[in-house]
């Protein structure tokens, strides 16, 4: 018989069933949309997420995790686009890693500058957690003495040539970031080298 299952007894459809039924439905796009677009995502954006599907694990960070929805739409809906026309396979990390991801985020604000590294190395090697890649990495873990790092770099490390005041901080923070990257976030050692900067330019004027 081709359709054997047309022969199974008629199963009552109940309000309690037709209520379960509603609520296992996805939501619709235009509801989503507008969700979306309330919290400042950009239409092109919204779009994106949604024809590609990155819309469900936005939504599933959202509801188990209250990661901010405008954050989450631009990490998936912006930020993941240069890495995946790079090649990475952003598709093999799975909703856990993804979580894992987001709530190392919450606990440690340096590792979000390295995201991209983060993020590839879970494509990379989706087998492992999170937090094995970040103990692999050496990273996540806070540098005590991070400020002498900065002061330690000042006063051992000289560009070879002549620069303006705006290209030798570049050269200490990439110096200095080396070391702190993952542990300590950018804007305080920015702070920090400002602050020793113009302490050794006050005792010695000439320097650059």
């Amino acid at each position: 018989r081709m359709y054997p299952d047309t022969d199974s007894p008629p199963t009552r459809m109940t309000r309690e069933r037709v209520e379960h039924l509603q609520a296992s439905l996805p939501e619709p796009p235009w509801v989503r949309e507008e969700r979306y677009r309330s919290a400042g995502v950009p239409k092109d954006t919204i779009y994106y997420l949604i024809r590609r599907g990155g819309a469900g694990i936005v939504d599933h960070l959202v509801e188990t995790d209250s990661v901010d929805l405008r954050l989450a739409c631009f990490f998936f809906g912006e930020r993941l686009k240069g890495l995946s026309r790079d090649g990475v396979a952003i598709e093999v990390i799975t909703k856990t890693r993804w979580r894992e991801l987001f709530q190392r985020f919450s606990q440690s604000a340096p590792l979000v500058e390295i995201w991209r590294c983060l993020v590839r190395a879970m494509a990379k090697e989706p087998e492992l957690t999170v937090a094995q890649i970040i103990e692999q990495e050496g990273l996540g873990t806070h540098a005590s003495d991070w400020q002498g790092t900065v002061r330690r770099a000042v006063e051992t490390e000289q560009p070879t040539y002549a620069q303006s005041p705006e290209a030798t901080d570049r050269f200490y923070m990439g110096r200095i970031m080396a070391k702190l990257r993952g542990r300590v976030v950018g804007r305080d050692v920015a702070a920090e080298l400002c602050s020793v900067r113009l302490a050794t330019t006050q005792a010695n004027p000439s320097t650059p």
